[in-house]
């Protein structure tokens, strides 16, 4: 059992899965519910806001100096730009794009895959 491929195969998986949760930690940033994010906004308590598009979520610096990370429902995205800019808060959008090399798998996996189907079927009939 643990001389098969399979089995080093999803202990790396596992591995690589729990890495990737402890090294994703938001670190010192307090999470905020969108209302109380609201009313800190609406008293002038956010110093900047960087929006991101892709989560839905809403990372900055308050004016003592935390920071924070609050998530809004998509639909409510011009709402909260439009109270964010109400308050004269500085505010960025990060529009968050793939990776080029994430790009390139999804264009040409598919045929690969098709390529390699076709390659197996062709070798098998041999």
């Amino acid at each position: 059992m643990f001389r098969s491929a399979p089995f080093w195969v999803a202990v790396a998986l596992v591995a690589v899965l729990v890495a990737g949760g402890v090294f994703r930690s938001d670190g010192d940033r307090k999470k905020l519910r969108l209302d109380e994010f609201e009313s800190k906004v609406a008293s002038g308590q956010v110093k900047d806001a960087t929006i991101t598009d892709r989560d839905a979520a809403i990372q900055g610096e308050l004016v003592n100096g935390d920071k924070y990370r609050v998530n809004y429902v998509r639909d409510d995205a011009e709402k909260v730009v439009d109270v964010l800019r109400s308050a004269g808060v500085h505010t960025k959008v990060d529009h968050q794009k793939d990776p080029i090399w994430w790009t390139i798998v999804q264009t040409f996996l598919p045929f690969v895959l098709l390529v390699g189907a076709f390659l197996f079927v062709m070798n098998t009939m041999q």
